[in-house]
């Protein structure tokens, strides 16, 4: 009767049968939900971490063994994710789960007879996405479809606007980093840029000892976890460049199979954070290109770890044997391109986005010349770049972020560090115009118009930009020095909605048209540099 009386129908007996099959039932959904609230919950998109204990103490840990775990999706798909070692007898896995369900894993070890890490098992529920912040309802950032932009998880365009910080991280302070993400993600941008090694960090100690034998510092990454995370919550992806030191130059430290030691331990240990990894092709020697090809499959491909950049090589030879490597999801390229080199860059980035990974420093004095690098000159490199190479996004940096310079002017009783103030230069403020343009319009769709700009513009200007859609129902046109820029007809759609742009401070006017018999002079509405947006009238 107590049976009955829960399902509420004491009054109305029922024959034993259904009795006790009501009571089982009740029994087993019981039994279920008892079960169910024993498992650990973790929001889609947010990282799932569980820790082991080795039985064996290493004393290389990372030459030692192999630790593994194989994450089981609700429909059954399996993701192998790397382990990694966080010093003692203490191993980790962390997990970024994709799919609301039930998840099941369990552990593998190369050292079989290690039970601490040997065939374990557990079990997540992952529930709907939790928070406000970009990753936490979009998800992580992958190259899209088109594989001409970046996109999160759920569709959503992701503008590729990146710091160079590259000793920033290391250097910094957790108070001085917070300070850092909030000051650049309110001004638009989207990722940090910062190397590993070399380089000590803000305790003084490295990253790892014994280059033969490469033994990882615990501590130095854990405070880099931190720094990592600071980022993802502010809504900033984390470029992770392992080897550039602060001279802005690629830097290989260790003998190969101990960078493949290395580059499996980074991943293992951020790959379910949200990452981005940025890697050298060194020129495209023929060296350098058997390298990545042999050691790039064995790290990157097949496991969650964000995407991975490639400088690309310098020789079209180098950039389509590397062009076959289906772990490479972008190119990155340097500043300072002449016409020959854009050729060859755009012709051999075809089906992979392509992000200036260094520009001009702000601030810094130029080469070969007393004058500093000002906003000006960072504004038209950006600009141009987006329009001439890929309007997948930009990089900007200043020379007192990038090498992260505490110098306090001894003149003053109260004053900031040279990093702190450099946050705040020209240069970085003007790049939310960049970002409010550039997410305000389809900017994936756009293509350079680098083939056509000289039958659109004055022969012999330089500077000169030009980007368009397939069907010409938007096209963007960066006129950098004369007051008007002149297109012909055939450049325009029927009725078009024409407006200027001015890329120092975000304004925006109405175009005036002078009509001729095969092309319309458009005269800008005062000096400087301005984009004329062109959009066909729906």
């Amino acid at each position: 009767m107590a049976c009955f009386r829960f399902c509420g129908i004491a009054a109305t007996p029922r024959p034993k049968v259904l009795a006790g099959l009501t009571c089982l039932w009740i029994s087993l959904v019981s039994g279920f939900t008892a079960e169910s609230t024993k498992i650990p919950g973790v929001p889609k998109w947010t990282r799932f971490e569980q820790s082991f204990k080795s039985s064996f103490s290493y004393e290389k840990p990372l030459q030692s063994c192999t630790f593994t775990a194989e994450f089981i999706s609700p429909i059954g798909i399996t993701n192998l994710v790397l382990g990694f070692w966080d010093g003692g007898k203490t191993w980790r896995i962390r997990f970024l789960p994709e799919q609301p369900g039930r998840w099941t894993f369990r552990t593998r070890c190369s050292d079989w007879q290690n039970d601490g890490l040997q065939n374990q098992s557990g079990e997540f529920l992952c529930t709907a996405p939790l928070g406000t912040g970009r990753f936490t309802r979009h998800g992580p950032i992958r190259a899209a479809r088109d594989q001409r932009h970046f996109q999160h998880q759920d569709g959503t365009p992701f503008f590729w606007i990146a710091d160079v910080a590259w000793d920033a991280a290391r250097l910094s302070t957790p108070l001085e980093w917070n300070a850092y993400a909030q000051i650049r993600a309110a001004q638009k941008f989207t990722a940090a840029q910062w190397s590993v090694v070399p380089g000590k960090d803000i305790e003084g100690e490295s990253a790892f000892l014994d280059r033969t034998q490469i033994l990882p510092n615990p501590e130095f990454f854990q405070r880099l976890d931190a720094k990592i995370e600071t980022l993802n919550r502010v809504g900033l992806l984390s470029i992770v460049a392992p080897f550039w030191n602060r001279d802005r130059q690629y830097f290989d430290p260790l003998p190969e199979d101990q960078k493949t030691y290395l580059l499996r331990y980074l991943v293992a240990r951020w790959g379910a954070h949200h990452v981005a990894w940025l890697l050298h092709s060194e020129g495209g020697t023929p060296a350098a290109v058997a390298h990545w090809k042999k050691i790039g499959p064995h790290i990157f491909a097949g496991t969650h770890r964000g995407p991975v950049l490639l400088t690309l090589p310098e020789n079209s030879e180098a950039g389509s044997e590397l062009r076959e490597q289906g772990w490479i999801d972008a190119y990155a390229f340097l500043p300072g391109l002449g016409s020959s080199a854009l050729r060859e860059i755009l012709a051999a980035s075809t089906g992979r986005p392509l992000i200036p990974i260094l520009s001009a420093v702000e601030n810094k004095k130029a080469s070969g010349s007393a004058q500093r690098i000002n906003a000006n000159d960072l504004r038209r490199e950006i600009w141009s770049n987006l329009l001439r190479i890929s309007t997948a996004g930009t990089c900007y940096s200043s020379d007192a972020v990038a090498d992260w310079n505490p110098t306090l002017d001894q003149n003053l009783t109260k004053d900031l560090p040279l990093w702190h103030k450099s946050l705040f230069l020209p240069g970085a403020k003007q790049l939310v115009v960049v970002s409010e343009t550039f997410n305000a319009l389809p900017y994936w769709q756009l293509r350079p118009a680098t083939a056509t700009a000289a039958t659109r513009f004055k022969a012999g200007i330089e500077g000169l930009a030009a980007a368009e859609t397939a069907n010409k129902s938007l096209s963007l046109f960066y006129n950098l020095e004369e007051r008007t820029l002149e297109l012909p007809l055939p450049a325009l759609p029927r009725s078009p909605a024409l407006t200027w742009l001015n890329t120092l401070n975000g304004q925006t006017n109405s175009a005036v048209a002078v009509m001729g018999a095969r092309s319309v002079r458009f005269p800008t509405p005062e000096a400087g540099d301005w984009v004329l947006i062109v959009k066909s009238s729906p």
